[in-house]
């Protein structure tokens, strides 16, 4: 991506904002975290996330206050943080707006939407960052923060090691930070963070949230303080959908730009490409069969075959597999943005299955594998999204499959023992993460005339 054309804008207390517009299209505000200043060149595998977006969207960047080719700041509270995007939205011309924003900044963006409804349309929340920490206060952290004061550079080099090991991105976040803030703005940036509580402002929000993470990541070196953080705000966001990806953040843009770039197309007012699939009205409540599935080892694909082959791949694949939900009976659940993967839900557990084993057949004709899982309980239906203990149960049964594994809790079992026409083979009680009671589970082993 070239370099952009840098402008200019004057924050309420005279700060001078770099900011600059790239791509054509609908307008998406980016608030990058404060380590990955919005200008800068940016590296390698970072490149494709930003192409991406730029391709379909006015795609607005900038730097922080007090860093890269912004002005010097002599605060950083959250209200200060928040009028730099009014700065930049009124010097961009811009009335309504999407708004992204990554790790800490999360907390600049619920402020700013809180504060300005008219002007958000769309709000996305990726890895928020947990209150009271920052990049200088966790426990990873505090055995190297004096150095921000004494030897900044074996700090960034440091900083950088904990939290993504001394490869090339580490070395290019160690140089990316030292060479976009100094050791004081730093400093007194994440000072000021740690005072951050934007829980009231949360609850206040009306535009339709996005909030997404990954199960198994932290930020500022803690582990799984993203999840709790996202588990947390979509908790208190009224209009919120959240959404886990598996594994963690190693590739982390990648990993991203698909259900945020899916999110955006899908929650656009008005469109001429609306989503393929039932609409959203026809989903069901009450008691249903739940379907999860999710691409085998996404990440080690993406980086085998690169961002634009796998996400290409992983289209098609999702386009199939919709059709056969809809040719069996079911209806994909748009709301819950899988990424990698499909959530639909059924009234009956013979077409689920049935499903299941169709897509399984679309994954290996397109030289790919699913984790396949499926439960039947109760749902609530809100808006787009399906919600409840059953929808949790399931997805956690599909992460016990091995590669093109179909396995069902004991309810779908019972459910279709005798209509599927499929065996199925006790796999025993497992202990689910996040669940109470150990739940049973059967390998659907194929139709029965064909074994």
């Amino acid at each position: 991506m070239e370099g952009p054309h840098v402008r200019y804008a004057t924050a309420l207390d005279g700060t001078r904002i770099a900011y600059a517009v790239i791509g054509s299209g609908p307008p998406l505000f980016l608030l990058d975290s404060f380590t990955n200043a919005g200008l800068s060149a940016r590296p390698g595998r970072d490149a494709s996330f930003y192409e991406t977006l730029a391709a379909n969207r006015s795609l607005v960047l900038f730097d922080w206050r007090g860093s890269g080719q912004s002005g010097p700041a002599s605060e950083f509270t959250i209200a200060s943080l928040a009028s730099d995007i009014e700065s930049v939205a009124h010097g961009a011309g811009l009335a309504t707006f999407d708004l992204c924003a990554f790790v800490a900044p999360c907390h600049v963006a619920i402020e700013y939407a809180a504060a300005h409804p008219d002007r958000v349309r769309k709000l996305i929340l990726c890895r928020p960052a947990p209150r009271g920490h920052s990049a200088l206060t966790t426990p990873a952290a505090q055995p190297i923060a004096h150095l921000v004061a004494t030897d900044w550079e074996h700090f960034t080099d440091l900083y950088a090691l904990r939290l993504v090991g001394w490869t090339e991105a580490g070395r290019e976040l160690a140089e990316q930070v030292r060479r976009h803030w100094t050791a004081a703005s730093f400093a007194a940036c994440m000072e000021a963070f740690e005072a951050f509580d934007t829980s009231a402002s949360a609850a206040s929000i009306t535009s339709e949230t996005l909030v997404l993470t990954f199960d198994e990541d932290g930020v500022f070196g803690d582990p799984s303080s993203s999840r709790q953080e996202a588990q947390r705000l979509a908790a208190i966001i009224p209009n919120s959908h959240l959404h886990i990806l598996r594994g963690n953040a190693e590739v982390l843009r990648s990993r991203l730009v698909e259900p945020v770039d899916r999110f955006l197309r899908f929650t656009e007012e008005s469109t001429t490409d609306p989503p393929e699939g039932p609409v959203p009205e026809s989903l069901p409540e009450g008691a249903v069969v739940i379907l999860f599935t999710d691409i085998v080892e996404s990440t080690a694909l993406t980086e085998r075959l690169g961002d634009a082959a796998f996400r290409t791949r992983a289209r098609d694949l999702d386009a199939s597999l919709r059709t056969l939900v809809s040719e069996s009976g079911g209806t994909p659940v748009e709301g819950t943005l899988l990424g990698d993967g499909l959530l639909a839900v059924f009234t009956s557990a013979r077409q689920a299955i049935d499903c299941a084993l169709r897509c399984n057949a679309a994954a290996e004709a397109a030289s790919l594998q699913l984790h396949l899982g499926l439960h039947a309980g109760d749902v609530l239906r809100e808006g787009n999204n399906v919600y409840g203990g059953a929808v949790n149960i399931a997805a956690r049964i599909m992460s016990l499959t091995a590669p093109g594994q179909v396995l069902v809790s004991d309810t779908v079992r019972s459910l279709a023992r005798t209509s599927a026409g499929v065996s199925f083979a006790d796999q025993g009680e497992h202990a689910l993460k996040g669940i109470a009671d150990p739940v049973r589970v059967f390998e659907v082993r194929g139709r029965s005339n064909e074994s």
